[in-house]
């Protein structure tokens, strides 16, 4: 023991000194290798973590290595463990190698997760069954073939590379493309270096966007490619790189909230959905009251209603409806004013056959001082008709 001891201790010695700063002035084409604490340094910088992780994380290694290979030399010893390290950070902290940027925040929302191989079944069987004249559509259409057999009519996969399955039955399609996930998070963040907040949002696909798990408001830490600048920063989640990781901080969320995003009156959805009805990714921030809360979910969907108005709608407005679905916790009341953010829909009303603008809920943020325990103000809820407007 004595022994290992001395040995190890040796090693040590030679990692204190090869990590003490060099003082010799170097040109500008100088190739001095990095010292250890300089790459530990840009690592924790990379990963958004503590240095001391990254130096723990080495000397765990070190020592089993020494335990292991007592007499093996510095110039193997060192490059061996640094190696190892890097495999260890990958795996729980995301790739050295990607440049992806970090990104600190916290989520406001989330999609529903999609399965677009169950979407297109699902369009190709309302479409088709309607009548005789609807399947010849369908078939017309690419939707179905003479069998009446769902295909697949995505051309390009998530919008990008093409499609090798394009036009063959969905039900023929090999076990591992069997399904094709897709779920988005949305969030407020500063990316490093940056002083001022970004709307953000992180595409997941496949597995990724299945096997999920988040938080909403509450501050984290990420990084994701960003795929697309603008008033929302678009990113997409790669195994490689994309953790997301809590973080001890502190966020005035309505402050930044209101600066990173571009809040609509509720008068102004229908405009913005004409405008943006072509993107599949609109992804509508705005801002109303509570005027009437579902007492019962959806009996489908499981989603509650909530009759949103403002100060910018006319008296013979109805409100706007919110569709919540079943993972966002809903712990306020009527008369509650509320920031919210989803996509926009066309719903048609059986009864008057009339056409309105619905948002489908992704994240929900209730202003001041109304959220209560029991979940809203009143002790009770209204019913409501789920396919008529709210008088």
């Amino acid at each position: 023991m004595g022994e290992y001891n001395t040995t190890y201790q040796q090693k040590v010695d030679v990692f204190v000194v090869s990590t003490k700063k060099t003082t010799k002035k170097s040109s500008k084409r100088s190739t001095r290798k990095p010292t250890l604490n300089e790459q530990f340094k840009d690592w924790a910088d990379q990963l958004d973590i503590e240095i001391e992780i990254v130096r723990d994380r080495y000397n765990v290694i070190l020592a089993e290595k020494i335990k292991t290979f007592s007499d093996i030399p510095e110039k193997v010893l060192v490059p061996s463990v640094t190696r190892l390290l890097r495999t260890d950070l990958r795996r729980d902290f995301g790739s050295l190698l990607s440049k992806a940027p970090t990104v600190r925040g916290f989520f406001t929302g989330a999609s529903e997760l999609v399965d677009f191989i169950d979407l297109m079944r699902k369009k190709a069987h309302s479409k088709s069954n309607e009548s005789e004249d609807a399947f010849e559509e369908a078939k017309v259409a690419g939707l179905i073939n003479a069998d009446g057999e769902p295909l697949d009519t995505r051309a390009t996969i998530f919008g990008r590379q093409p499609n090798p399955t394009f036009g063959l039955p969905l039900d023929e399609l090999p076990e591992e493309q069997a399904h094709s996930y897709r779920r988005v998070l949305e969030g407020v963040g500063f990316r490093k270096g940056s002083d001022f907040p970004q709307f953000f949002t992180i595409e997941f696909q496949r597995e990724m966007a299945l096997d999920l798990e988040f938080s909403l408001l509450t501050p984290v830490t990420w990084r994701a490619n960003i795929i697309k600048e603008g008033m929302i920063v678009r990113q997409r989640a790669t195994e490689a790189a994309t953790r997301i990781r809590p973080i001890k901080i502190t966020y005035n969320y309505r402050e930044l909230i209101e600066e990173a995003c571009e809040i609509l009156q509720l008068s102004a959805i229908d405009n913005w959905h004409l405008q943006n009805v072509e993107d599949w990714d609109r992804l509508l921030c705005a801002k109303g009251i509570a005027a009437a809360i579902s007492d019962k979910p959806h009996p489908t969907t499981d989603s509650i209603m909530i009759i949103m108005d403002d100060d910018s709608l006319g008296m013979e407005d109805m409100g706007h409806r919110l569709y919540v679905p079943d993972y966002l916790p809903i712990n306020f009341g009527e008369d509650t004013e509320v920031i919210f953010w989803g996509m926009t829909n066309v719903q048609a009303l059986r009864s008057t056959e009339e056409e309105i603008i619905v948002t489908n809920v992704h994240g929900l943020y209730p202003i001041g001082d109304m959220i209560t325990p029991e979940g809203y103000k009143s002790g009770k809820r209204v019913t409501i008709e789920w396919d008529d407007a709210v008088e």
